[in-house]
């Protein structure tokens, strides 16, 4: 029983217990943020990549060229391998400084906003989320653009409460910053101009003019980026692939599975064991109310609302991820003002066991991510095919449903072409030839075309495919055309997401 006493009485510990906070963050960021950064790149990482890899001069050319990618982080990412080389992990690197100075900054926020508790408990459930473990140990301008989300509202809260013109100019530079890295994050604006009008509804016209002067500054700064994207651009709803999101996604936008059901077991053990570990709660400011709830909702409705109604399929966790700083800081208000000391801290320990044990699982090197290009490559130069050998390659890119299927012209590509963007960073020795998106009239006759004047006077071929969706047409096709033709099909590596396979001549033919 004394045993115990202490332990209550060192959990009650204001000091002690935020250390815990600490470490409980540290054990999630280490295993999963740090640990993933040697896997494999995946397909958008090879675009990254690709753009960046020929250096500074060449990426400039490349991020106007791929519709998906933006000048800034090629610009970055170029300096970064110059500096550090091609690693995975020097690719990602800058995504990780990213997510971790946004964690702090994060902490700093939720400490303005309400105390120094919250801000640890926010940077946890922050550095927990499964949004994070894909973004962290990523080589795409999702973590810079999330930082640079944090460190606007951050500047936001501090120019309105001092109203210094050099704390105005700050927010401006950071808020404009935002659309250069990720454009669907723009929803920022929005947000940030909801809490500027409830922060001044009974202001003087004075407290006023400042706002309006920040709006067209602005505006100004970013009339370049949104220039060359509506007009030089030009995005298309050829790009959108994800589908019509339903009720039940956009239900579990708002509160994630994984945090959700550690929530749920973390009180449901707690009711068990004590029964005093509610607390009473204070009110929430009018005005941070406003930005959380409408920082939390803006990003997903906005993006549910166009996959909806629209040919933009964009409702996907990594395009409304400027929401979940919104939602770490309400689940940590909660947990905050809920809970006393002990159930708190049994709280936060669930949140990130269950993601470790989620996301991380239990042996010691695991992706993030379905695909691995370096496994997949290795396994076809395991093969013994020559630089002679015919390889077919479809990526699953959007863009390749904008090539046309002209069998008649010379169907062998640079391994440097954009659509081939994995042998970029994982080379092969072979002939490259692509595949088309899907076996639509254009592409079936493309496919007869190859297949005959080409694969059947190879006495071996490879076909590498990314799936899309779960559907795989031009496999089977190849499987039974090429099976009359003696060739004899066996698996190189098979996963959910892709596949390679090889096809020889039999000796008998």
């Amino acid at each position: 029983m004394e045993l115990l006493a202490t332990f209550r009485d060192w959990i009650d510990d204001d000091s002690k217990r935020w250390k815990l906070y600490a470490v409980l963050s540290g054990l999630a960021m280490i295993r999963l943020w740090v640990i993933p950064l040697s896997c494999s790149l995946w397909l958008d990482e090879t675009i990254t990549y690709w753009s960046a890899y020929k250096g500074v001069g060449a990426s400039l050319i490349r991020s106007q060229f791929w519709p998906g990618q933006n000048l800034a982080y090629s610009l970055l990412v170029a300096t970064v391998i110059r500096l550090g080389g091609t690693s995975e992990i020097a690719l990602r690197l800058p995504s990780v400084f990213a997510a971790i100075a946004t964690t702090w900054l994060l902490y700093l926020l939720a400490k303005r906003m309400f105390d120094k508790e919250t801000g640890f408990l926010a940077a946890l459930v922050f550095v927990s989320s499964e949004q994070m473990t894909q973004t962290a140990p990523n080589a795409r301008p999702y973590a810079i653009a999330l930082l640079l989300v944090v460190a606007s509202t951050l500047q936001l809260l501090r120019w309105l409460e001092n109203e210094r013109s050099l704390d105005m100019l700050g927010y401006v530079a950071l808020a404009a910053s935002v659309l250069y890295f990720h454009l669907l994050f723009g929803s920022l604006y929005l947000i940030h101009g909801i809490y500027v009008l409830a922060s001044h509804a009974s202001g003087s016209p004075a407290r006023r003019r400042q706002p309006i002067i920040a709006a067209l500054l602005l505006a100004l700064l970013i009339a370049p980026i949104v220039w060359n994207t509506v007009f030089v651009k030009r995005p298309s709803t050829a790009s959108s692939y994800q589908g019509t999101p339903d009720a039940a996604r956009l239900l579990t936008a708002f509160l994630p599975a994984t945090l959700g059901s550690s929530l749920f077991v973390a009180l449901l053990v707690g009711l068990l064991f004590r029964q005093d570990h509610f607390s009473s709660v204070s009110r929430m400011p009018n005005a941070t109310t406003v930005l959380l709830t409408s920082w939390l909702t803006i990003p997903i409705v906005v993006d549910f609302l166009v996959a909806r109604f629209t040919g933009f399929k964009i409702f996907l966790p990594r395009y409304y991820l400027c929401s979940l700083p919104a939602l770490s800081l309400l689940v940590a208000w909660g947990v905050r003002q809920l809970m006393l000391a002990p159930m708190r801290l049994w709280l936060s320990s669930c949140i990130v066991l269950g993601a470790i044990v989620s996301f991380g699982g239990f042996q010691l090197r695991y992706s993030p991510f379905e695909e691995d290009w370096r496994a997949l490559t290795q396994s076809v130069r395991r093969s013994g095919i020559t630089e002679e050998t015919p390889v077919l390659f479809r990526g699953g890119m959007v863009e390749e449903t904008a090539v046309h299927w002209d069998p008649t012209s010379n169907v062998f590509v640079n391994a440097d072409n954009p659509l081939l963007c994995p042998l970029s960073k994982y080379p092969i020795p072979g002939r490259m030839l692509l595949s088309p998106h899907q076996l639509d009239r254009a592409g079936l006759t493309y496919m007869d075309e190859v297949t005959s004047k080409i694969l059947e006077q190879s006495p071996q071929f490879v076909f590498i495919t990314r799936h899309i969706g779960r559907h795989d047409q031009i496999k089977p096709w190849l499987i039974g055309y090429c099976s009359g033709k003696g060739f004899v099909a066996t698996d190189l590596y098979d996963s959910e997401s892709m596949t390679a396979t090889i096809f020889r001549k039999s000796k008998t033919n």
